[in-house]
């Protein structure tokens, strides 16, 4: 670990430091005695009595880098050798540890927890919902304050809280450096959290008595770091640190509905009775581009969140906060590119149906084997599902028994009284429409309809029979297709 002037400020607090620091990055590795001719290194820190640096200062140690000075009211300037060399010690100990533990099975949870003796002070790691999905460092006092007491029972603030850090722009700022935010009578220090240009979070420690101080912060930027390295590593727990987590937990049956679900999703701007869609595509490498380029076009609205589910890409889109038409003439342009097709569920607002209609959506999906257009949505996929359900589980067809008479009859005397009553159907029993659809005389439909009854018996004022019947005709060209394919 690196650490800079801040840290060592800290750690000599004892010998009343004077800070003059310009700088303070953390770039120190090495602790030197300061001699006359030696070449001065950026990331070392040299010693020497006051009186070497600066002509006329009293019996004083200053520890110098660069332009960056810490004046100690100390003589004995081995003792300060050795203090720094034990920070040195302290900071590396514990960066190195956790480090070397990252390509492990080691938390999250695990890593606040080996980092609690560093700070002493409470530790919180969010998403980007303001779901804390590890803490650490919370005492038996701590936990009465009324913050932390909703985060330790439903492991988010409430709304109004999220409501008002939303409109500090630095909390979504692709910033590697901590800075403060006072949240009623606590001092939080917060780190953002970024992995492949996205922000996947935050680290927060939380002082109570006073402010921390950038030593404090720089430290946490150290952990930040490690944090965000732990995600490089760990890519299969994405959905602790991207914004869709929340979304992945309410598919895989994690989250139970309450109103600490529905804080997260607000605390995305989403509010719960927003309408909303499903899109599902299957996921390969040309579906990771649509991503990508959607990504750049309309994320930044925070209208869209993606998800991997099931070796499927699912969009999960608020048609309430943007133009659906707009959003599917992107997507469909895309889609045309990859030469590919996506299901679309039907309209919902509870987003716990979220898994009802990714369902919904596949079907759609599936159902669009060859379509005739690049987006299909579950409407128009429901009668084909439902077809496919019954010729895959019913031994026996369901088809209207008519419609065998009338195929038998036209086979035999050359007539055409099958075509006929589906015509007949379709147009809604209207004569007129029906006789131009066919290309016949209306006394002619006249006649084949009352031979129809007359061979049937069928009744088609029966709004019931007339289902069975348009749904018959449906099921046998369906399946003739099922069979060619």
């Amino acid at each position: 670990m690196r650490l800079s002037m801040w840290v060592l400020a800290d750690w000599l607090k004892c010998y009343n430091p004077q800070i003059k620091i310009q700088d303070g990055r953390r770039t120190l590795r090495n602790v030197r005695l300061y001699s006359e001719n030696q070449r001065m290194d950026a990331s070392t820190v040299y010693l020497g009595a006051a009186s070497d640096f600066i002509d006329g200062m009293p019996d004083q140690i200053i520890c110098a880098q660069q332009h960056d000075l810490l004046i100690l009211d100390a003589e004995d300037i081995n003792e300060i050798l050795n203090e720094i060399l034990n920070a040195f010690d302290f900071y590396n100990t514990w960066s190195d540890s956790i480090r070397e533990k990252l390509k492990t099975e080691y938390s999250l949870q695990d890593m606040l927890a080996d980092s609690c003796p560093i700070f002493n002070c409470p530790l919180f790691l969010g998403d980007p919902s303001f779901y804390v999905y590890a803490y650490c460092g919370i005492d038996d006092q701590i936990v009465k304050h009324p913050t932390v007491a909703a985060v330790t029972r439903d492991h988010i603030m409430t709304l109004d809280q999220i409501i008002d850090l939303n409109q500090d722009r630095r909390l979504r700022s692709n910033n590697p450096q901590s800075y403060q935010i006072e949240l009623l009578d606590a001092h939080n220090a917060v780190r953002n959290l970024f992995f492949r240009g996205q922000h996947r979070g935050w680290l927060v420690t939380s002082r109570f008595d006073r402010q921390a101080s950038r030593g404090e912060m720089d430290v946490q930027d150290e952990l930040g770091d490690i944090v965000e390295r732990w995600m490089e590593i760990h890519q299969d727990q994405e959905e602790l640190v991207e914004k869709s987590g929340v979304f992945q937990q309410i598919m895989t049956g994690r989250c139970v509905k309450g109103e600490d679900v529905y804080r997260r999703i607000e605390s995305l701007n989403w509010r719960r009775n927003d309408t909303k869609y499903v899109y599902v595509m299957q996921h390969d490498e040309e579906t990771v581009v649509m991503k990508n380029a959607l990504d750049r076009k309309i994320e930044q609205a925070g209208a869209v969140f993606y998800l991997h589910f099931e070796d499927n890409l699912l969009f999960i889109v608020n048609s309430s906060l943007l133009d659906i038409a707009v959003f599917e003439k992107e997507l469909n342009f895309l889609l045309e590119r990859a030469s590919c097709h996506c299901g679309r569920s039907a309209l919902f607002t509870d987003i716990f149906q979220l898994r009802k209609s990714y369902e919904q959506a596949l079907i759609a999906a599936d159902c669009g084997r060859k379509p005739t257009k690049r987006i299909i949505g579950f409407e128009d996929a429901a009668l084909r599902y439902c077809f496919s359900l019954i010729v895959k589980n019913e031994p026996v067809s369901p088809a209207h028994p008519a419609l065998l008479i009338l195929r038998a009859y036209d086979e035999k005397h050359h007539t055409q009284l099958y075509e006929t009553l589906e015509a007949y159907l379709q147009c809604e029993r209207n004569y007129v429409k029906t006789a131009k659809t066919l290309t016949i005389h209306r006394s002619t439909l006249l006649y084949r309809i009352e031979r129809i009854v007359l061979l049937t018996g069928l009744d088609l004022e029966s709004a019931d029979i007339r289902l069975h019947l348009l749904m018959s005709y449906q099921l046998e060209r369906f399946t003739k297709t099922a069979e060619s394919t």
